[in-house]
This record gives structure tokens, sequence and C-alpha cells, in this order.
């Protein structure tokens, strides 16, 4: 009898050794998840920033598999604060391209610093990269990079125009010294072609198919379930694209979604059934609109119809700010550009804009407006052009199967569409060619997971309802009026519109800031569905004026337009120059903004949200 009670209490202690060990192993292969890297950039200027990398598997549908890792930046919950969960956040365009002012992680800083404040750092706040993007030392699977410098990329293009017997009308930097023709359009396309190909030769391309959005919703859940355990409820505020990610988290984890901001999202039938070159077109053709509208009233003599033109403000703010949306709108929609000479005879662009006005802000331009916005276009660009930019993304994400027959007849197809497409657009270029990712026909490689078909959804129940941010008057976002096309299905949903412009960033001041900021931090819906600009209310202002906002986004805007035209542009005779005043100019206002946030939070933080809308409205009743 002792004998077997002695054998029993053997094999518990050993039962208990191992499952201790086999705990401890677990444990350690859970940390070993993510692990810190140095950060880069101007993350190294904010000190309570981390970074890091998240282990995933490179195909979900075999977690056992060969496993990558997804670069995460962190702005960690207050240490002092009780910790609530983890809110996602996912920048899309401008902010989703390399470039120099304009990036995911400047966006990301501003942001992040204002909902700490918010929430008296209750929240963990993380910025996740997207397989297919960021630095391939960072992510696996990161950028697809088919050249290592611009000559390589033209050395290409000339000697693939050589074998095709096509006479190259281009640059030393790639930009066309002519007005493009229907000849020009077949055989650009041609040449895409062979550049699609050419990539595909380079390196391998067998993590090609694990990129994609559904890849992208589950590395989020899954770094929820790091963050905060299996079955957490996922808080998530993605724009544009990022839009699109936090729409298909709610459809493929519906029981998962906490509080979700969809901000200006693209129609997700739109984007995965739909020809790309047409809905580039569509997107185009919007924008053109929006941009000459407002270029025509704000630029103008009169400028009682500009919604933006206050007292506050004059004709220099407004080409400032012209200038800086023409760049951004080549930057997203033309795939490959006039050089100066070719564009100085844009009518349509001097047509509204006083040369008086170009000659008195940027004298050392030769009074060249096309001079100006090539020199604001070389500002903000960024790397994409020696890879593909976010064509694996998009076009994997796209329904229909590629074959090279149908590809080669497509190509023909739109060939003969963008001989009458090439001037759609004459106030961003005086001809246009859509960018690679708008040539999903040419691409053949698929995400091995495809999205959910949106369109076979009845009903899906989600425990909180999402809330839709829209722009009327933004050109790079189209509003969807019936948001059942947003979220089919979805019975519950909150959407506001932002009717007028003027409000560059999101601050607890502004309409869109305190309803965005109300939602992720209480959970609260908001009572309107409308905002006139900056102004905090639903009820259109007697006076529209803007107010001045301390957004980070828009203090760095505002900080580049006035330094384009005070110092940068005066360097115009030197790009080094250019660039090396840029970089050391911006360094130290960024680092000015971080030691202000740090002083704020050594005074014990920000007043919460709630209390601050709380005063704003005792403020409005007593007036």
């Amino acid at each position: 009898m002792v004998f077997c009670s002695m054998a029993l209490g053997l094999v518990l202690l050993v039962f208990s050794l191992l499952s201790t060990a086999v705990r401890s192993s677990q444990e350690t292969e859970e940390r070993d998840k993510a692990h810190p890297v140095p950060c880069r950039g101007f993350l190294v200027l904010a000190p309570n920033i981390e970074c890091g990398q998240f282990d995933v598997p490179v195909d979900w549908a075999h977690p056992d598999g060969p496993h990558g890792q997804i670069r995460y930046v962190k702005y960690p919950a207050a240490t002092n604060a009780t910790r609530e969960g983890t809110i996602f956040i996912r920048p899309g365009f401008p902010f989703d391209k390399n470039f120099m002012t304009l990036n995911e992680e400047t966006w990301f800083l501003g942001m992040a610093a204002q909902l700490h404040s918010s929430t008296n750092g209750t929240y963990d706040l993380v910025f996740l990269d997207v397989r297919g993007r960021g630095g391939s030392d960072r992510t696996f699977p990161g950028a697809f990079t088919c050249f290592n410098s611009v000559a390589k990329k033209r050395a290409f293009y000339l000697e693939t125009s050589a074998e095709l017997g096509i006479e190259p009308v281009w640059d030393e930097g790639m930009n066309f010294q002519q007005d493009q023709t229907y000849e020009d359009a077949q055989n650009w396309l041609l040449l895409q072609s062979k550049m699609v190909e050419h990539c595909l030769k380079k390196q391998s391309t067998t993590s090609l198919k694990y990129v994609g959005t559904a890849a992208a919703v589950r590395d989020i859940i899954s770094f929820a379930d790091y963050l905060d355990g299996p079955g957490s409820k996922v808080n998530f505020w993605g724009v544009d694209f990022g839009a699109l990610i936090g729409n298909y988290l709610l459809y493929m984890f519906p029981e998962r979604a906490g509080r979700v901001v969809l901000q200006a999202p693209p129609d997700p039938v739109e984007y995965t059934h739909s020809d790309s070159y047409e809905v580039w077109l569509r997107a185009v053709r919007y924008a053109h609109q929006v941009v000459l509208s407002k270029a025509e009233n704000c630029m103008g003599r009169d400028k009682s119809s500009c919604p933006s033109v206050t007292e506050s403000t004059g004709s220099q703010a407004e080409l400032h700010g012209l200038l800086g949306t023409l760049a951004l709108a080549r930057s997203k929609f033309v795939g490959w550009q006039h050089d100066l000479e070719a564009d100085a005879n844009n009518t349509v662009l001097t047509s509204v804009v006083d040369p008086a006005l170009v000659e008195e802000l940027y004298p050392n331009l030769n009074n060249s407006l096309s001079a100006v916005v090539n020199l604001v276009q070389r500002m903000i660009d960024g790397a994409d052009e020696l890879g593909l930019g976010t064509m694996p993304i998009i076009c994997g994400d796209q329904a229909a199967a590629y074959s090279p027959e149908a590809a080669e007849k497509r190509n023909m197809e739109v060939a003969g569409e963008l001989k009458d497409a090439l001037h759609v657009a004459p106030l961003f270029s005086t001809s246009i060619f859509p960018p690679l990712s708008s040539l999903c026909h040419i691409w053949p490689i698929r995400a091995a997971e495809t999205l959910p078909d949106l369109r076979d959804v009845s009903s899906i129940e989600i425990s909180t309802p999402p809330l839709v941010l829209q722009f009327a008057q933004e050109p790079f976002y189209r509003p969807i009026s019936n948001l059942s096309v947003v979220l089919p299905g979805v019975k519950n949903v909150s959407a506001v519109m932002q009717v007028r412009t003027g409000a560059d960033g999101f601050t607890p001041q502004t309409c869109m800031g305190r309803i965005v900021f109300d939602y992720l931090v209480n959970g609260t819906l908001p009572t309107q569905s409308v905002c006139y600009g900056p102004d905090d209310t639903d009820i259109p202002p007697a006076h529209l004026a803007n107010k001045p906002s301390t957004a980070p986004t828009s203090f760095i805007l505002s900080w580049w337009r006035k330094a384009s035209s005070e110092i940068l542009l005066l360097t115009a005779g030197s790009e080094q120059t250019v660039w090396m005043v840029s970089a050391v100019a911006l360094a130290c206002c960024a680092a000015l903004v971080t030691k202000v946030l740090r002083n704020r939070r050594a005074r014990g933080g920000a007043v919460r949200l709630q209390e601050q809308y709380d005063s704003k409205l005792s403020a409005l009743k007593s007036d």
C-alpha cells in the first residue's frame, strides 16, 4: 500500500514537472512571437513609441508552416493607468506612401498622441504593417522591389523598347517629353506588361500569393490575441484602404468586432469585382471635377463661392493648397507623367491661377507654374517607383481569375479606351496614364485566401454598430450615398458626412475629431449625421470661417506649405539642398511637437474627451 502511494506520488510529481515545462515552453513561445527592434525615422524622436516585429504564419491555412514577421509600432498605455485594451490604427492615402513628410508614421504619431491624451493612456495604440508594404528587412512578405535604382529602371525600359521597336519619348527621369498619343498608350501598356514580367523574374514570387486584405485582417486578429487574449474584441480605425481592412474584419470575424471606424471607405464590391482600370477612371474623373470646381471658385477674383477662403486666409494659402493637391493627385492617379517642358502648356491650370501670384511666391522658378508643381511633387514622392507599389495587394484581391489570353485582350481594350481618356484630367496633367495598381488584368497572382463575396450577404450580427465617416468635397474619396453598399446586411450603422473642407486633421476640438475620439474612447455613437468643416455642430454656421487647427498633421501641412515658399523653394537650383534643408527642418519640427506633448503629459495629461465635450456643450447653451 505504501509502495502504491509512493508510486502514485512519483507519477503526480513527474506529471506536474512536465506540465510546468510545457506551460513554460508555451509562455516562452508566446513571448517570442513579438520582439522589439530599433525605431527609425521620425519614430526615434518619440520616446514613448515602441517598435517591434510580430511573428505570423506566411500561409494562414497552414499555421505550422513557414513563418514571417510583421513590423508594428506601439504607443503603449500609460504605466499608471488601468489598461482597457488596444486600438489598431491603419492610415490610407496619402499616408500609405513613402513621402518625406506625409507617411504612415507621422500620421500615426499625431493621431496616437491625441488618442493617448484623450483616453488618459488606458489603451495600447498600434500601427501594424500590411503585407506587401514596408521595408523588406522588417516585414515579410514586404514591399516587392524590381530595380535597385531609377537608372536601372530606365535602362530596362530603353532595352525593352529597342527589342519591341518602340522609339523612346521620355527623358532621364522617365517623364514623357510630349503629350501622349493613342500610339503611346498602346506602347506604354505593352511596356508595363513586360515590366511586370521582368519583376516576377527578379525574385521569388512564392510569398506574393500570401499578401492581400484577408491576410492583413488575420494578422490583426492574431496580434489582438497576443496583446489582449484570445477572443478579445478588436477596436480598429482605418482610412481609405485601411477602412477596407476594417470592413472585411467585420465580415470575417463579426464576433470579434469592437469599435470599428471606417473613414472614407471604398466600395468593397467594386474593389474586388470591377475592372480596376474602370474604377481608376471613375475616381480620377471625380477628383478632377472636385479640384477644378474648387480652384475656379477659390483662385478667381470672386471668393464668395469658396467655402474655405475667409478673412483669415487668402489667395496665397489657396495656391499652396492647390499645388499640394495637384501633387498628391499625380501621385495617386498618374502612372507616367510629363517633364516640365511638355507640361508647361497646361492651359487649364494656368486659366485658374493668377501668374502674378505665382511669380510673387516663387520668384526663382521663372514663373513656370508647372515647375512649381514638379518641385512640390519631388518633395512628397516616395520610393514606390522602384517596385510594384500596391499592385500585388490590390490586384491580388481581385476576384476574377487571371489568364494570359484575357490579359492580352484587355490590354488592347484599355489602349482603345485610353484614346479618349488621355485628357480626362488636364488639371492634373495634360495627358494621363493609370498606375500599375489600376492594371490588374496584367497581374497574374491572386491571393491564396479570397475575400468574402459581399454580394451574397443578407444579414450579419455585430454587437457594436460601426462608425462610417465620409467627405463630400475631398477629391480622393468618393462618398457613397447608400451605406448598404459598404456594409451589406449590417442593420445598425452610424454615419457622419463632412460637407465642407477646411479641417485637415482630427482633434477633440473639431467636429469629426470629437465624434471619432468619443466613439473609440467611450463607445458613444454620434447624435448628428453632418459636420461642417471644423465647426462642432450639425447646424450650418452663419459665417463660414475656418478655425485654426492644432492637429499634428495639420501643423505639418501648414508648416510645409509656408516653408516650401519661404525656404525650400528658394534652393530650387540644388535638389540635394532641398532635401537636406527639408530633413533638418522637419526633424526640428517633430522634436518640438514631441517636447510639447511630453510637457503636457508631465502636467498630468489632457482633460478627458467627454469633459471637453461637456464643457463645449455648456458654452454653446449659454450663448
